[in-house]
């Protein structure tokens, strides 16, 4: 027999709600509180059905968690941040690895698309103003007498020069 009901409700509750937080894990508590609340309900109404008294509602206000824990949950949460951010990029860096070795093919096939593209970054690192720019003899030879960005005539300038420097160094031995 109960002789203060109000007392071993509440004795009922609590018996259930440590219950419930031993048998679920925090994050399951924390997402999904609803069903947790139905549980521990469940749990002190078949108790107290015997007392005539039926549990309509079970609500957790509050709940405290220790800095510590809280500490802890905070880097686990950053961590799977981080690891999804790191095969996100994972993903991409493939994806563009295929699209790379798609073009690698098209261009292995195609030399003017090849020449087009070399010309093409050429042409966006002249843009980006960069005071020095190497540029491979093969790109000029490919031009076959088109004197395209001046290259042709530049190599001739350089080519003169270093013959006349030749010329003067042979004259002055």
């Amino acid at each position: 027999e109960v002789q203060n009901y109000e007392e071993a409700v509440i004795l009922s509750a609590k018996t259930a709600l440590r219950s419930a937080v031993s048998s679920y894990d925090l994050s399951v508590f924390l997402e999904n509180g609803d069903k947790i609340e139905e549980h521990i309900r469940r749990t002190v109404d078949q108790k107290t059905t015997d007392w005539g008294i039926t549990v309509q509602h079970i609500e957790i206000t509050d709940i405290q968690i220790p800095e510590l824990l809280q500490n802890s949950l905070s880097y686990v949460a950053q961590a799977e941040r981080e690891k999804k951010g790191r095969v996100l990029l994972a993903e991409a860096e493939i994806e563009i690895a295929r699209k790379l070795e798609t073009a690698g093919r098209v261009y292995a096939k195609n030399d003017i698309a090849l020449m087009l593209k070399s010309l093409t970054i050429l042409n966006e690192g002249l843009k980006a103003g960069n005071s020095m720019m190497l540029v491979p003899n093969s790109i000029t030879e490919e031009l076959e007498g088109k004197d395209v960005f001046g290259l042709q005539a530049l190599a001739k300038m350089q080519k003169k020069e270093r013959d006349e420097n030749k010329g003067a160094d042979d004259e002055g031995r």
